[in-house]
């Protein structure tokens, strides 16, 4: 989810973007500051729920 430097340097086309490229593109090139900070929340909530997900259902064993 959050691959931006691959899509960056080898993909120019705007079909097969990731959402980090999507906040760059909306942040630098667009100037909308504000709907890529919400944006860039979103993707933190999405990956906060993800991890608590993992940590609650796949116990680690040492």
């Amino acid at each position: 989810m959050q691959v931006f430097d691959q899509i960056y340097f080898l993909i120019k086309n705007m079909r097969n973007i990731t959402i980090s490229y999507y906040i760059y593109k909306n942040a630098f090139e667009y100037g909308n500051m504000g709907y890529a900070s919400a944006l860039a929340l979103v993707l933190f909530a999405i990956i906060l729920f993800i991890t608590i997900l993992q940590r609650k259902f796949i116990r680690e064993e040492y």
